[in-house]
């Protein structure tokens, strides 16, 4: 997710290499965010975020769950904070965005005081 200044989604097009673009809750408002999150589900933060395919199916579904709080953390950041991530995140590869999202998951987790994640 992302402030509400920008807009849509990032296509990623077989071969090619898209910028990193998100939308915002404000965009798609309530209900349409909930019905991404339905559709897709945590495949979402792969969408929203233009994460490597292969590599986010090949995490644990944990794993995965972690990268969905990052993406919600990240969404409500002040925006300050959270435009100035998303300048450095924009620059960085599908492959280097996902192991960021893995650092704050892990330093997420640590700081929360919770060594594993629940299982639903």
């Amino acid at each position: 997710m992302a402030p509400a200044k920008r807009q849509g989604l990032t296509v990623r097009v077989p071969g090619g290499r898209a910028a990193l673009r998100t939308s915002s809750p404000a965009t798609l408002g309530v209900a349409g965010e909930r019905e991404l999150w339905s559709t897709f589900g945590y495949e979402t933060v792969r969408l929203l975020w233009g994460l490597p395919l292969k590599a986010v199916q090949a995490l644990p579904d944990a794993e995965r769950r972690r990268l969905a709080k990052v993406s919600l953390y990240i969404d409500r950041l002040p925006a300050t904070e959270k435009d100035s991530l998303l300048r450095e995140m924009k620059s960085e590869s599908p492959t280097k965005r996902l192991a960021r999202f893995r650092r704050l998951a892990r330093i997420r987790t640590r700081s929360e005081g919770h060594d594993h994640v629940e299982s639903r």
